[in-house]
């Protein structure tokens, strides 16, 4: 038995036959990301905003100059969040999601460890 040599195989080919095709799945329907995370991101916002406005219009005592600053201050920070956060996770997953379909059409260079 000689020691230090490998031998390498050929890749199998990549082909289907009718008998072992994978299942169709019927496609379904998700919320993109960005609707996702504006949302939650909103809904964390609007509660406390809300209640300082409901309180304050129960008090019959209306909000400041400052106070609508600060809320709307509030919200355009919250909306850049929501966009930022929604960048950073749909990035990885486009770059990820090119591959299963390149390799389903038997693009063997497809198959490749993912970027950091």
């Amino acid at each position: 038995m000689a020691t230090g040599v490998i031998k390498h195989l050929p890749d199998p080919p990549l082909i289907y036959h009718p008998m072992t095709e994978p299942p169709s799945v019927p496609g379904k329907w998700r919320p993109f990301v960005a609707l996702v995370v504006s949302s939650v991101l909103l809904t964390v916002l609007g509660l406390p905003s809300g209640l300082v406005i409901l309180v304050r219009a129960w008090g019959g005592r209306g909000l400041s100059r400052l106070e609508i600053g600060v809320l709307v201050a509030s919200l355009v920070v919250t909306l850049i969040i929501a966009d930022v956060l929604t960048r950073a996770v749909t990035r990885p997953i486009s770059a990820l999601d090119y591959r299963p379909h390149h390799i389903s059409q038997l693009d063997r260079s497809a198959i490749v460890p993912p970027d950091a």
